[in-house]
């Protein structure tokens, strides 16, 4: 006989607050109800009102949806309706922070509190920068979950939160076949994505100037390819911060993630449409190689070792290098051997979310 206290056991609330949420913890919630849990979607209002497609995920008879923000109290009877919460994202950085705030609000319900990590690079664990040292990055969660070992971590980050830190592999879904298509809105025989995150500090003018330059060269060079630009979900850089001339050619488009025509194009769908894809240095990478497809990353001066051995761009005569010998598939083998090389360097393999789902049952 099924009694409240043994549905409150058997319950997990999972927060949604950005549009990259849904990749990461729609895999966990399906693992868990699966698992027999009760699964309640904590759903941000600003998030229902910009990610129909997260809206219509959550929908799912096998879900129960709240609206509300973290960082009021139309959450709490979700909360206490659960026995645990889990995060995409929960630290004291500006742009996790509230996932932090509503870690702690659970904790003080008595919640076991698990988060993820977000992407390849996660502030707090494999990275800190200038706004954010050590000193200033914090998790509330019992449990993070990383992507790769242990070893892959940043050496900074304070014993206090990697002993939180359990190693499972990635949650997204990443065999092309579960991934939907999608029918462009245009017509053509190869297609490049690339992808900006240029919102990011770590870049400054002059990054973003040759990034946009070496684009719109690229273009020019190889009529006959299609080039789709898509701006970072959440940054919108290109599309809506940037204000200057873009970059133009007939053979180039800007996919803006505001523009409804857009919006379900999301990063996974677009890359399994791809040919090959350019980006700048972000998660892009290694859903990209998961998904086979050839990829660069364009650095130009930044140090980014985390990607090798994968193609790395230092210059204009870098873009056309790519874009010519992914598409004629003479590098093939050698693009291949790096994507390996890469992907078992950063990410456990097998079935994260799977994993995800067993922990939090077995932590209850």
């Amino acid at each position: 006989m099924e009694t409240a206290h043994s549905t409150i056991c058997r319950s997990a609330a999972l927060y949604f607050y950005q549009g990259t949420d849904l990749d990461l913890l729609l895999p966990v919630a399906e693992a868990l109800s699966e698992r027999g849990f009760r699964v309640l979607a904590l759903l941000d209002p600003r998030l229902r009102a910009s990610s129909p497609r997260t809206s219509a995920a959550l929908g799912s008879p096998a879900f129960e949806t709240f609206v509300g923000s973290a960082l009021g109290l139309r959450l709490l009877p979700a909360l206490l309706r659960s026995s645990a919460l889990v995060t995409a994202c929960d630290t004291t950085a500006r742009p996790h922070a509230r996932g932090y705030w509503l870690t702690r609000m659970a904790r003080l319900c008595g919640l076991r509190t698990f988060t993820l990590q977000h992407g390849l690079e996660n502030i707090g664990l494999t990275y800190y920068d200038a706004e954010y040292p050590p000193q200033r990055v914090d998790f509330a969660s019992d449990i993070i979950f990383t992507w790769g070992p242990l070893s892959g971590l940043d050496p900074r980050v304070p014993e206090a939160i990697k002993r939180r830190c359990v190693p499972v592999g990635c949650p997204k879904v990443r065999e092309p076949a579960r991934v939907p298509d999608v029918k462009l809105p245009f017509h053509r025989d190869k297609l490049v994505v690339v992808f900006e995150n240029l919102h990011w500090s770590r870049y400054d003018g002059g990054y973003r100037e040759r990034f946009l330059a070496d684009l719109e060269a690229a273009a020019a060079a190889f009529p006959a390819v299609s080039f789709l630009v898509k701006p970072h979900h959440s940054g919108r850089w290109l599309s809506e911060r940037f204000g200057g001339r873009l970059p133009a050619s007939p053979n180039l488009m800007l996919a803006d993630p505001k523009d409804p025509v857009w919006e379900p194009y999301t990063a996974p769908a677009l890359i399994k449409a791809a040919d090959a894809v350019i980006t700048t240095p972000s998660t892009t990478v290694f859903d990209s190689v998961c998904m086979g497809k050839p990829v660069a990353v364009a650095a130009y001066d930044i140090p980014v070792p985390l990607y090798e051995p994968l193609a790395i761009i230092r210059s204009s005569k870098g873009w056309n290098e790519f874009v010519g010998q992914a598409l004629d598939g003479r590098e093939g083998p050698r693009l291949e051997a790096s994507a390996r090389g890469f992907r078992d360097r950063v990410c456990l393999p097998g079935d994260g979310a799977s994993r995800i789902a067993q922990y939090i049952e077995g932590s209850l």
